[in-house]
């Protein structure tokens, strides 16, 4: 009876996420190099794998749901669901200002339904952001002893809803397809205050809404040490995700108040979103001790909107390496139970500004503790600093906690009294 009230608990928790899910799905924080693009790229597999540096290309688990590499599903053999938050704080200065921003918001909600455990086929569907935006400048000027103030602000992103498969060959290797549809909307505003009534004070707001979709093709190896024979290792896989480019259906609302008649333009046309490429390593060492080692790129100088490059941008590359631990395989208490990550990262972003690359540098902690043998809690921190003061740049220093939900088989089975 105690295991079915556990699980009634979940449910009710698992409402919650998804109550609250519209109210939040495009909460951002602010950092300026947002406004270029389509915003802060989000690489986000899960809170599992947050906590040892955001990637796991090569990690086949059985209770996590990646949504970034397909082929990991072939090792769920439960109906899985999950569903997270993410506290986001940033502490950000250009060497003379700073300001601190913070918020929580919605970070995924996924689902897993193994159809053939012996196969590897599993069917998941699940929802995450791709890309966000949230800046917010401002600044005081004078021409010819006119006053005013110059205000630069945005929020929105786009968002990703997958469906997919996976399949493992009898002979161990795993692969994986997953459609993705794209959805969102992002707002940039400009508007000029006049500190004289004198003067009309005006505002533009440009609203773009974005639609289309794309696919992930993902492969995660056999275990390679049946091979190799390494004394030290038990397994070492190999994984490799590539998501091809999309074509965004975009439309352009652009609205002008203050001017002599308030107008609003309307354009459609395509965006086009760079393709992406994920590979890693995974290797194991005993039961309790996993390490692994991932690259990720997506070259944003491929980015097009209504055919034109945007000159701010270039390839993103992201290395990323963690470890998982596990303190014994046989815990005696609580905290035994519970499995420890960490991670590094280094990031070039997709920005560069002035001529200077906008690169991130970052670490990650976390931990999972069981509610039972088949459920947990799942928590990541990561904290990083992106950009340099210099010329008058912006310097980010991130915080971000995600918490969530991670169980199965909630409302397929029911524990008999």
């Amino acid at each position: 009876m105690s295991s079915f009230n556990t699980k009634i608990k979940l449910k009710v928790l698992f409402l919650i996420f998804v109550f609250f899910l519209p109210e939040v799905i495009y909460s951002q924080i602010g950092s300026t190099y947002s406004r270029f693009g389509l915003g802060d790229v989000v690489i986000n597999p899960s809170i599992r794998r947050n906590g040892f540096g955001s990637l796991g290309t090569a990690l086949i688990d059985q209770f996590d749901i990646n949504s970034y590499n397909p082929a990991a599903w072939s090792g769920i053999i439960a109906t899985k669901m999950s569903a997270s938050m993410r506290f986001n704080g940033n502490n950000f200065t250009d060497g003379i200002n700073s300001n601190y921003l913070s918020n929580a918001s919605f970070e995924s909600l996924n689902l897993a339904i193994p159809i053939s455990p012996i196969n590897g086929i599993t069917a998941v569907l699940g929802v995450t952001p791709l890309t966000k935006v949230s800046y917010d400048i401002s600044g005081k000027n004078i021409v010819d002893s006119i006053e005013y103030t110059e205000e630069y602000s945005g929020d929105g992103g786009l968002n990703k809803v997958f469906l997919g498969t996976s399949y493992r060959f009898p002979f161990g290797l795993s692969v994986g397809i997953s459609f993705n549809s794209f959805f969102g909307t992002i707002n940039n505003k400009s508007v000029v205050k006049f500190n004289s009534n004198e003067y009309l004070s005006t505002a533009f707001v440009n609203e773009s809404k974005y639609r289309g979709f794309n696919l992930s093709l993902g492969l995660v190896t056999q275990n390679l040490n049946n091979l190799l024979n390494l004394e030290t290792l038990d397994e070492l896989h190999f994984g490799l995700v590539f998501s091809t480019k999309a074509s965004l259906s975009t439309e352009l609302n652009e609205i002008k108040f203050g001017t002599i008649v308030d107008t609003m333009i309307s354009k459609s046309f395509d965006t086009e979103v760079p393709a992406q490429l994920g590979i890693g390593f995974s290797a194991r060492f005993s039961k309790r001790l996993n390490l692994f080692v991932d690259y990720f790129r997506q070259d944003w100088t491929q980015f097009r909107s209504s055919g034109l490059a945007d000159q701010s941008l270039k390839a993103l590359s992201k290395y990323a390496m963690g470890l998982e631990y596990l303190p014994t395989s046989k815990p005696e208490n609580f905290f035994q139970a519970f499995i420890w990550r960490f991670g590094i990262f280094y990031k070039d972003s997709e920005y560069s500004y002035k001529n200077n690359r906008i690169n991130e540098i970052g670490a990650n902690f976390g931990f999972s503790f069981p509610i039972d043998a088949n459920n947990s809690m799942d928590f990541a921190i990561e904290y990083s600093i992106r950009g340099t003061t210099s010329q008058n740049l912006q310097k980010d220093n991130f915080i971000k906690i995600w918490a969530g939900i991670n169980f199965a088989e909630l409302w397929f089975i029911r524990d008999e009294d």
